[in-house]
């Protein structure tokens, strides 16, 4: 291949990449928006207040490292965490919080009165991240290459 179909190649990633990384914070930052002004709820408002805990940091990381497959299940792994955390942790707490009686002590009230939406949430967030992980692998094996570049000589 001769160096201008390098440099073009060279190119043509450099966009797909800068793509990859518009779309992923395109929907952090449209869930970090809808947290504030529409699902103004418990999870919703702790996790953008927290940043998603830079998650989306992870996942341009991975996009620059070409490991899109990766970074895709991160974002929507959050998404999917933040709402089934939120609904979740709902259900819990109301089932949990029925249970509470006037002669219960108040370690008893505040152990049955938690909101378990944020481990939930990263909960999902992990399992996503070990399904990416796990694709990534498998596109990998699939296009012929390793999962990490390690040269062969040094």
């Amino acid at each position: 291949m001769n160096d201008e179909g390098k440099e073009r190649k060279g190119m043509q990633r450099i966009l797909t990449s800068l793509i990859h990384c518009f779309i992923i914070l395109t929907a952090f930052y449209t869930l970090y928006y809808l947290s504030y002004t529409v699902f103004t709820f418990y999870l919703f408002i702790w996790t953008a207040d927290n940043n998603y805990l830079y998650l989306w940091i992870i996942a341009i990381l991975l996009v620059i490292l070409k490991k899109t497959f990766a970074a895709y299940s991160i974002t929507a792994g959050n998404i999917a965490g933040v709402i089934i955390g939120q609904y979740l942790g709902d259900y819990i707490y109301a089932v949990r919080s029925a249970k509470i009686t006037d002669t219960m002590s108040a370690e008893m009230i505040h152990h049955l009165s938690n909101h378990h939406g944020a481990f939930i949430w990263l909960l999902v967030v992990l399992l996503s991240i070990a399904a990416g992980i796990l694709l990534q692998i498998r596109y990998a094996k699939k296009q012929g290459s390793s999962m990490v570049n390690i040269p062969k000589s040094l």
